[in-house]
């Protein structure tokens, strides 16, 4: 790749990296509660032993010491994978320490991330810390958005890095492609193709470093801190209202399920049948509803009913996320093969996280969140008087 990327497609990128973490983990995560049914404070695989994956492994302290032959996931506060692991790994943690062979990608989310082991794919990690220590070797292209970022390692293709801190000492078998507030190359540092940059002043290079292809350098103003801050505050907000919407959508399920035990499982059928259908009927809805409010207030004598009608248009776009919600958590569980033992709840409450997780990606989450009314909406008008079990076509 020689095509250089700027600071907008970088911070995309490290915004993307955070989603696919996010989004795998959490369904690895609550496949895992729903294996085991309790957080246990350590968890190990022993030295040896060989488990037929997937992989779901989640507590205080996890340490996988054995080989896992499946994809893994991986959460916890200390997290060390010293085994070796035939498939993508994913993490969410504290402190991550990588000293195993990983054959597929890897997914990092902590505090702090140390990557001393080998892979034959990609790494894509996010954290406060991020070091690719000397004996670490990716098979591919390297993505990381860190604070502070060390890279000694070897790269075999193009680095793509976002941090406030970063400091290269390695090798890079491809185009560096990097946006931080210092650079430093050391006297190891070499790059095979073009080292392109951003920041607020040039790169701290040694005479000793090399770069073979050109170098181009975009100069930036500094990074307001006190717009961190700020950023922040609002991402913790943001964070708070996920938190309360999930929970208020919980329980509007809870009581509509007291009222209709088979309205959820009812509603979510069309999703599954004729997903087309569901979201053209659910546009056709959300466009004309607003329009038949106004014919109808127009109209003197139907403004009664055209409250009633905004009323009931308001309630089935409130429900139409939740809708939507079960059924992606549905379909989580049967990606990985997990019965779900008639707990409705799980499914819901997995499926709206995801949905939260959707809603904060930058640029696109309006978007998303079009789709998600236009779906539960057409769901919810295509459902009638369907009484056949939703567990047929899902499950």
């Amino acid at each position: 790749m020689n095509e250089k990327l700027n600071s907008s497609k970088l911070l995309r990128v490290s915004v993307i990296i955070l989603f696919l973490i996010g989004l795998f983990t959490l369904a690895g995560s609550v496949s895992a509660q729903n294996h085991m049914f309790n957080r246990q404070a350590r968890q190990t695989l022993e030295q040896g032993t060989t488990l037929d994956g997937p992989g779901f492994f989640s507590g205080d302290f996890v340490r996988i010491d054995g080989d896992v032959d499946g994809t893994t996931f991986v959460a916890g506060d200390q997290i060390q994978v010293n085994g070796d692991i035939n498939g993508s790994l994913f993490l969410v943690g504290g402190t991550i320490q990588i000293n195993g062979e990983i054959n597929g990608n890897i997914y990092g989310l902590g505090t702090r991330i140390q990557m001393s082991g080998q892979n034959d794919g990609e790494l894509f990690f996010a954290g406060e810390t991020v070091t690719i220590d000397q004996n670490a070797e990716a098979g591919r292209d390297v993505f990381i958005a860190g604070m502070d970022v060390m890279l000694v390692g070897e790269v075999p293709r193009h680095l793509f890095a976002v941090g406030e801190l970063i400091a290269l000492n390695g090798a890079i078998g491809g185009d560096a492609n990097i946006n931080s507030e210092a650079l430093t190359l050391g006297d190891a540092a070499s790059i095979d193709g073009n080292l392109n940059y951003e920041g607020p002043e040039e790169a701290d290079m040694s005479p000793n470093a090399t770069v073979a292809g050109q170098t181009e350098y975009t100069q930036r103003s500094t990074w307001d801190r006190q717009w961190r801050v700020d950023r922040q505050e609002r991402w913790l907000l943001r964070s708070l209202y996920a938190l309360w919407s999930v929970l208020s959508a919980l329980v509007v399920w809870f009581l509509i399920k007291l009222l209709k035990p088979l309205f959820w499982m009812d509603t979510v059928l069309p999703i599954s049948t004729k997903p087309l259908m569901t979201m053209g009927i659910g546009l056709l809805a959300l466009i004309v509803t607003p329009f038949l409010l106004i014919l109808l207030m127009i109209t003197i004598i139907g403004i009664p009913m055209s409250v009633i009608l905004a009323m009931l248009y308001g309630i089935a776009l409130y429900i139409s996320r939740i809708i939507v919600a079960l059924y992606i958590g549905a379909s989580i569980f049967r990606l990985f093969g997990r019965p779900n033992f008639g707990n409705e709840f799980l499914l819901v409450f997995l499926g709206l996280f995801i949905l939260e997780l959707l809603m904060l990606i930058p640029y696109v989450g309006w978007i998303i969140g079009f789709f998600i009314v236009i779906t539960g909406l057409g769901a919810l008008i295509l459902s009638g008087r369907q009484t056949d079990s939703v567990e047929k076509v899902i499950y």
